[in-house]
């Protein structure tokens, strides 16, 4: 069972992975899809078909909908984003961004049934460590009551 799990997680993070490289691809406006094939391949270390990448870009043009961003294909055979500088991947949070994220760890932090906690808050870590200054106001605005002998909390995280 754990081995089913761990090869699911190890496949959806090549996904992701594989996504952030034709994002990347995709701003850089010259690339066929043989090429991003090719390049995720080299880059990757394993085969990935052009059949794949079509389907990520499908993916990624679902995506742009919400962005008001296009993928063009120009030349006939050229991909790109209809928007230069744009990338789902490489763009960096703003401060809003890193605020809202922190509020929402304090609130989370209060809930001590939930794991969501501990991941925003490893997030938070990251973000600390790529030099993004997180030093907010950590003062509650919020405050949730428990009652820690009520039945099922166990299942919080669960559902």
């Amino acid at each position: 069972m754990k081995d089913k799990a761990n090869q699911r997680k190890s496949t959806n993070f090549k996904t992701i992975e594989r996504l952030i490289l034709v994002d990347r691809y995709l701003g850089e406006d010259n690339y066929t899809l043989e090429k991003m094939s090719e390049m995720c391949n080299k880059n990757l270390d394993i085969q990935i078909e052009v059949r794949t990448i079509k389907d990520d870009i499908r993916r990624l043009r679902q995506l742009t909908e919400i962005h008001d961003v296009k993928i063009k294909i120009h030349q006939r055979k050229f991909y790109g984003y209809s928007q230069k500088d744009f990338s789902f991947f490489g763009n960096p949070l703003s401060l809003n961004d890193i605020q809202t994220l922190n509020e929402i760890q304090l609130i989370l932090s209060q809930l001590k049934h939930y794991s969501a906690s501990e991941r925003v808050n490893e997030m938070l870590k990251k973000l600390k460590k790529r030099n993004y200054s997180i030093e907010l106001n950590n003062e509650n605005l919020i405050v949730l009551e428990q009652n820690e002998q009520l039945k099922g909390l166990e299942f919080f995280d669960t559902i």
